[in-house]
């Protein structure tokens, strides 16, 4: 089920899908074209996300792939693996069943592994037997590892990564409510669908000889792009990273202040009882997710050059352990989710908006905290607020003509561009249908119910700690 998968994921985030079993024609040329196509696709500053569809059951492989994408366009490596619920950790015996009847199930539809192929059951079990788990100097090399249901239909599948994508912050500028609407998610569903029909035509007429593994295991490494993390291993040999940098630094809530924040929500959740409370609390000061201090600071409008980040980096590094003592002083909620403003983290939060997430809907990520705060602050002030609610939608570039086209339609709130995004779309010209199309969608979606806010007063107190991956 990868490549459904993959195809979907590409398919949504608008990016380029590269499939190991399109160059099986290659013949002993196959790997090197693999590897090539990878390096040009990641070097390509305007794809926003590489995928790379392979079993990566072997360490070389992976090794590869990552050599293979250092660039100067750094990103964030993911990696993620498709794994059977009941299985065991090691344990592949209730994946290469399910994927032996995929395989027999499919036919002759695909590249390399035939249904009918009567090596089927052994190919699979040689390809099991020589699955190389990820040791931990491996992980430090990607910026997130994600475990997914490869049961799970596809569309539920597709939803579930893009959350867990989204949770993780790596989808910052994208709608990741948006791209999991019904809609969108049939939208992929039905191209996958498809693909899949013109394959089967296709190969029922050139039927290849040739046989390889293509689902006997559990692994594939999604990208986008080189990560700055996969960088260290590519000197030649796999090298454990000096030190464990974090993927975020947070103030962590102690356990006296998370009960009393979930007392306060407690008070007020009967008016949004489709939020779901969080299981614990922090404050999020500097996410950091394997970028470089120059593409941090190229995410954020108030920060004026990389070296603001590298100072904060560096002194948050200093004060780690550190209690820390904080004010929640507004709640603010939509239909999607619940966030609590923040004083006393000036000088160690470089987030405009400090806060703590306090409740968000299942299908909703808590770090759409920052949109809905900065959408807040844009209803408040449109001049002064729309650049940083525009930037959390990925709709920066636009700013100068929808600033224009709200002066000339009298619009002076966020919710007011949701609201006219259709006549809005029309003043941008210069875009294409599909471009055009995007950003209605992202708007309209941007204000999910009005905002309620309730004024509080709570001084809560945590421990400043760097997220690593066993976080």
């Amino acid at each position: 089920g990868k490549s459904t998968l993959c195809r979907m994921l590409g398919h949504l985030l608008g990016g380029v899908w590269i499939n190991q079993d399109e160059f099986s024609s290659r013949g002993k040329g196959a790997k090197k074209a693999f590897l090539a196509e990878i390096k040009r696709v990641a070097a390509d500053t305007t794809i926003p996300v590489l995928i790379v569809d392979k079993i990566n059951t072997m360490r070389q492989h992976r090794f590869d792939i990552l050599k293979s994408m250092q660039c100067e366009n750094h990103g964030n490596a993911v990696f993620v693996q498709l794994a059977h619920p009941k299985d065991a950790a090691g344990s592949f015996k209730n994946q290469s069943r399910l994927c032996i009847s995929r395989i027999q199930g499919r036919g002759h539809n695909h590249r390399t592994l035939m249904g009918d192929d009567p090596k089927l059951k052994q190919i699979l079990n040689m390809t099991v037997k020589g699955i190389e788990p990820m040791a931990d100097d491996e992980m430090e090399r990607f910026a997130g590892n994600f475990v997914v249901d490869m049961t799970l239909p596809a569309k539920k599948l597709l939803m579930t990564v893009l959350c867990q994508l989204g949770n993780a912050g790596f989808l910052c500028s994208f709608d990741v409510e948006g791209l999991s609407m019904q809609n969108r998610l049939s939208e992929a569903f039905s191209i996958n669908q498809t693909a899949e029909a013109k394959l089967k035509v296709a190969d029922e007429a050139a039927k290849t000889k040739e046989k390889a593994p293509g689902d006997g295991a559990k692994q594939q490494t999604t990208s986008g792009k080189k990560s700055k993390t996969s960088k260290q291993a590519s000197d030649g040999e796999p090298q454990k990273a000096k030190e464990k940098q974090p993927l975020l630094w947070a103030v962590d809530l102690d356990g006296d202040s998370s009960d009393a924040v979930r007392a306060l929500w407690n008070d007020l959740s009967i008016s949004a009882p489709n939020l779901e409370v969080q299981h614990e609390f922090h404050c999020t000061l500097l996410f950091i997710g394997g970028k470089s201090d120059e593409d941090i600071a190229s995410q954020h409008l108030h920060v004026q050059q990389s070296a603001e980040v590298t100072c904060l980096r560096e002194k948050l590094e200093g004060r780690e352990g550190e209690e820390v003592e904080l004010m929640l002083t507004h709640l603010a909620w939509d239909d999607r989710i619940a966030a609590a403003s923040v004083s006393g983290a000036d000088d160690i939060c470089l987030n405009r908006h400090a806060h703590v997430t306090i409740a968000h809907r299942e299908d909703t990520p808590p770090v759409k905290s920052n949109a809905l705060l900065a959408r807040r602050a844009a209803n408040a002030d449109l001049a002064s607020g729309l650049g940083q609610w525009l930037q959390q939608l990925g709709l920066q570039k636009h700013h100068d003509v929808i600033e224009s086209w709200c002066e000339h339609a009298g619009v002076t709130t966020a919710d007011g561009i949701a609201k006219r995004a259709a006549e809005l779309v029309v003043a941008l010209e210069n875009e294409d249908k599909d471009e055009r199309t995007h950003i209605e969608e992202t708007l309209a979606h941007a204000a999910c119910g009005e905002i309620c806010e309730a004024p509080v007063d709570l001084k809560v107190r945590g421990n400043l700690h760097g997220w690593r991956k066993s976080k």
